[in-house]
């Protein structure tokens, strides 16, 4: 059993710059054997053009063979205009130590979800995985 805060990041895949309020970059963790929750309420101080898909690093690496075997949960507030906060759609892949967000329609995704990040997007979070 182990239990901790862990600051974490958040990244445009594509280009461009996020970066967190220090007071509000923190993930609380629990970790009972190689099963993880985190949740974390999260606040950007600046945003600099992000593009591409929205990684959030996490505490531990998702094991190897639960390929999006992962539960994440996700409330944004305040995204930009052209996308709803409902339309975040979130993986951890298999052997990484991060999440990422994309935007999700009725019939598909796409990697554009830190495009829509700006200075005073927050987001609630809360994911449950196995670790190596």
């Amino acid at each position: 059993y182990e239990e901790g805060t862990f600051q974490t990041t958040w990244t445009a895949t594509t280009s461009g710059g996020i970066t967190l309020q220090a007071n509000n970059d923190d993930l609380h963790y629990v970790k009972i054997g190689r099963h993880v929750t985190v949740n974390g309420f999260l606040t950007v101080n600046t945003a600099s053009s992000p593009v591409g898909v929205l990684s959030i690093g996490l505490p531990f690496t998702a094991d190897g063979t639960s390929t999006y075997g992962a539960a994440v949960h996700l409330s944004f507030n305040l995204v930009g205009s052209g996308i709803a906060v409902n339309d975040a759609w979130a993986i951890i892949s298999a052997n990484t130590n991060y999440i990422n967000v994309y935007v999700g329609t009725s019939t598909s995704v796409s990697g554009s979800f830190a495009n829509y990040v700006t200075n005073s997007t927050d987001l609630r979070l809360t994911a449950t995985y196995i670790t190596t």
